[in-house]
């Protein structure tokens, strides 16, 4: 597999490598991903994360917030069974 040279900083910080070695997936997700992941509005998004029921996002830049995979994977463990 040819990974994807990184454009900036950034992009290298939001992205891992699969144990294997053969995907390369995103570390953090955008509410844009985040609003398709779960089929809802951003503003059910930002209503969510202020109920606390959503983990709260990174602060990467001025302009940029996003999800760690890892907190959102937690979430949805915890929703699953219930908590």
């Amino acid at each position: 597999m040819q990974l994807h040279a990184p454009h900036n900083v950034l992009q290298v910080l939001t992205y891992r490598i699969s144990h294997d070695g053969n995907e390369e997936y995103p570390m953090y997700l955008s509410i844009k991903q985040l609003t398709q992941r779960y089929g809802v509005s951003p503003a059910t998004i930002w209503r969510w994360v202020n109920e606390g029921v959503l983990p709260k996002p990174h602060k990467l830049g001025p302009a940029t917030t996003r999800w760690h995979v890892d907190d959102l994977q937690a979430f949805e463990s915890r929703a699953a069974a219930g908590r």
